[in-house]
């Protein structure tokens, strides 16, 4: 927000995102993906669905849908042809402020 905030007030354009980060070609998108991301997805937008209120009207939250076009994964976490989560080490956000980061995989029999 800071950094729109400065942006906006010099007439400028900024990304802060984008300036953690380096930007690498997509082949059927135009945005660029982020290089440095074992896996990135090229993704066309679908629908964007408005989330109701907390009262049932209309609400301040949508959900932005995509169609996956293109996938990109890195060999260095393919492990017997599949994805190899604990090679990413993912984050997931649990709630509240609680975050966990994905380094053990376990299968559960199927019935």
């Amino acid at each position: 927000m800071f950094y729109d905030a400065v942006a906006n007030t010099h007439g400028l354009r900024l990304d802060p995102f984008m300036a953690l980060v380096t930007p690498a070609p997509s082949q059927l998108v135009a945005p660029p993906r982020v290089k440095e991301s074992p896996v990135a997805f090229e993704c066309r937008y679908w629908r964007t669905i408005e989330l109701p209120g907390p009262d049932g009207g209309p609400g301040t939250h949508a959900i932005v849908l995509g169609q996956v076009v293109g996938v990109h994964i890195a060999d260095e976490v393919i492990v017997g042809g599949k994805v190899d989560v604990t090679r990413l080490k993912p984050i997931a956000r649990l709630g509240y402020g609680d975050y966990a980061v994905i380094d053990e995989v376990f299968t559960l029999p199927r019935a």
